[in-house]
Parts: C-alpha cells; sequence; structure tokens
C-alpha cells in the first residue's frame, strides 16, 4: 500500500503531460520577462542614439545654413565693392573730362 502510494507522484512527474508545464510556467516566464525588459532597454537605447542622430543632423543643417548666410553676405560685399570700384570710376571719368 505504501508503494502504490509512492508510484502515482513518481509516475506524475516522470509522465510527459506534466513535464513541460513546470518550465513554462517556472522557469521560461521570468527569463522571456527579463529579455523583454533587455529588449526594452535595448530599444530605448537605440531611440536615445536616433534622437542624437536626429539632433546632430539638425546641427549640421544649422551649420549648413549658417555657411549659405555667410555666403550670401559675402556675395552682397562682392556687390557693394564692385559698386564702389564702379563709382570711383565714374568719378575717374568726371576727373578726367574736367580736366579737358
Amino acid at each position: 500500500l505504501r508503494t502504490g502510494a509512492v508510484s502515482p507522484p513518481a509516475k506524475k512527474a516522470s509522465g510527459s503531460h506534466t513535464r513541460p508545464s513546470p518550465p513554462v510556467t517556472c522557469s521560461d516566464a521570468p527569463q522571456a520577462s527579463e529579455s523583454e525588459r533587455g529588449g526594452e532597454r535595448v530599444r530605448e537605447r537605440e531611440r536615445e542614439r536616433e534622437r542624437e542622430r536626429e539632433r546632430e543632423r539638425e546641427r549640421e543643417r544649422e551649420r549648413e545654413r549658417e555657411r549659405e548666410r555667410e555666403r550670401v553676405r559675402e556675395r552682397e560685399r562682392e556687390r557693394e565693392r564692385e559698386r564702389e570700384r564702379e563709382r570711383e570710376r565714374e568719378r575717374e571719368r568726371e576727373r578726367e573730362s574736367g580736366t579737358m
């Protein structure tokens, strides 16, 4: 009778019906949530890197706009120098015609 009492639990433990169940509920579930948390941390770091790359691209676009504004100012200064040279030539022509 005692061997009969011991036998069913042993049979149950080695049975294929109950063996898959404990790993799923005890072992795999915490591992899954841990890996999910790990995956979330990975995704968060990836989002942070993406935000940093976006900030870097924005800074680069700002530097490009600044360079463009500088080129515009330079062209404006060049036009101003050209107008000044033109006025100088005009005054020179007036002096030459005035001496005649």
